[in-house]
């Protein structure tokens, strides 16, 4: 009798898929107990391993802040390349060489310009900051003796009304805790300036690696972006590389409109409040601008967080003129808010009030002032891929994707039960 293999090595018998199912069984509980092994590795190691993920972040910072200066500056450069350049060269016979010549011509003016720009920055504002800064600290004494002046007329005032000893002498005590609070944390704040310093010398050295990696990536950003495409398409399908490509555009149309507007919007309400407040001739005029102007680029809270400070500063010389600066300030942000704001930013975030409240909070919670900043697009980017996927859904089982037909229960009670779902077709994605 002729005897039979174990294994039958032709395709499609029986023994041969037996085989195939369980090595790769074999092979899912190879990996998942790999998976396994590696995270228990990396939680009982988590200091080591957290300690070696920031060496790789400072590694790889210089080219993280290269990609944000390439991203801030492809704005101007497109600009002179699509506006000014292009328009010079357009008769140019040799279209490669055309081309190289006018990246590098953009490119150039583009650092011209905005060196320009930190030049006068640096020579103008700067001085007149540190000036400010000096004032401040050689009239500490001055502030605190005008301090305890609006706490004597705080007293004086308070003991016309029917208030007792026991009650004025429980709130001048909070008011001198208040101040000598205040300016303790001025003292303490002096070894954190040192070690500021630290960083800033080391933050100054990546920014100028950053800068070089920017011109770069500027130089050659179609080859990168190619290189890039030609990655996902080796390893992805069709379908999702259209996706992210897709994506990509509106996650650059939403943060370019956000950033550049924001920025433009910041510097506008920047350079009025200096010419407002050199009018009314009130102190430290630059120094209280540049503030403003920064903070003003956190949507909503930014304006209070500029005013209190800068306020702060205007009562110790004068309140009289404190008042006047809030004042001013107030029609200054109602302004940018109803006026400036809206021509400028439009509906470049595509959210509401609430859920702008809701990113900054969440995000300035979790990253800081960077996280207030870019807590706004980023989240407008989330609720975008939420909708849609929500949108894409609701089609597929036929029902409405318009909110406002979901309010009351009209809907519900004409539609009836929620139709079965159609089965997905092959090689269609559930």
């Amino acid at each position: 009798m002729e005897q039979k293999t174990r294994w039958p090595k032709r395709e499609g018998e029986k023994g041969r898929w037996f085989n195939q199912r369980y090595v790769t069984l074999s092979l899912y509980v190879f990996l998942t107990f790999a998976a396994c092994t590696l995270f228990y590795l990396l939680a009982s190691n988590f200091g080591q391993v957290s300690a070696v993920f920031s060496n790789l972040w400072q590694l790889l910072l210089p080219f993280v802040i290269g990609g944000g200066v390439a991203y801030l500056l492809n704005f101007t450069m497109c600009f002179f390349e699509e506006k000014v350049v292009s328009k010079v060269f357009a008769k140019r016979k040799k279209p490669w060489k055309k081309k190289k010549t006018e990246r590098l011509i953009s490119l150039t003016a583009t650092f011209v310009v905005w060196v320009a720009l930190l030049a006068v920055f640096f020579t103008i504002v700067i001085p007149q900051i540190g000036i400010s800064l000096a004032n401040i600290a050689s009239r500490t004494n001055q502030y605190a003796s005008t301090l305890m002046g609006l706490v004597d007329k705080l007293a004086e005032y308070m003991g016309r009304f029917d208030f007792s000893r026991e009650q004025i002498d429980f709130v001048m005590s909070k008011v001198n805790e208040l101040s000598n609070g205040l300016f303790g944390l001025l003292n303490q704040a002096l070894p954190y300036v040192v070690d500021f310093t630290k960083s800033l010398t080391v933050g100054v050295k990546n920014l100028v690696l950053g800068i070089i990696i920017s011109i770069y990536i500027l130089f050659n950003k179609e080859l990168f972006f190619a290189q890039l495409r030609k990655v996902c398409y080796a390893f992805l399908p069709k379908e999702t590389v259209v996706g992210l490509e897709g994506l990509s555009r509106d996650t650059h149309r939403i943060f370019s409109g956000f950033f550049m507007g924001k920025l433009l919007d910041s510097l506008i309400i920047g350079v009025i409040c200096f010419v407002g407040m050199t009018i009314l001739r009130l102190p430290y005029s630059m120094l209280i601008s540049v503030i403003v102007g920064v903070t003003n680029i956190i949507p909503y809270f930014g304006p209070i967080i500029g005013a209190i400070p800068s306020g702060l500063l205007v009562l110790m010389v004068d309140p009289m003129q404190c008042l006047w600066f809030v004042i001013f300030i107030l029609v200054l942000q109602q302004f940018d808010g109803n006026i400036l704001g809206p021509k400028i930013l439009g509906d470049s975030t595509g959210l509401s009030a609430f859920w702008v409240i809701f990113a900054i909070l969440l995000f300035g919670g979790l990253f800081g002032f960077v996280g207030m900043f870019v807590g706004v697009p980023t989240f407008s980017v989330i609720y975008m891929l939420v909708r849609r996927g929500i949108s894409k859904r609701l089609s597929r089982r036929r029902y409405p994707t318009d909110t406002a037909a979901y309010e009351g229960d009209a809907l519900v009670e004409r539609m009836g039960p929620a139709p079965p779902q159609e089965p997905a077709k092959e090689g269609e994605q559930a």
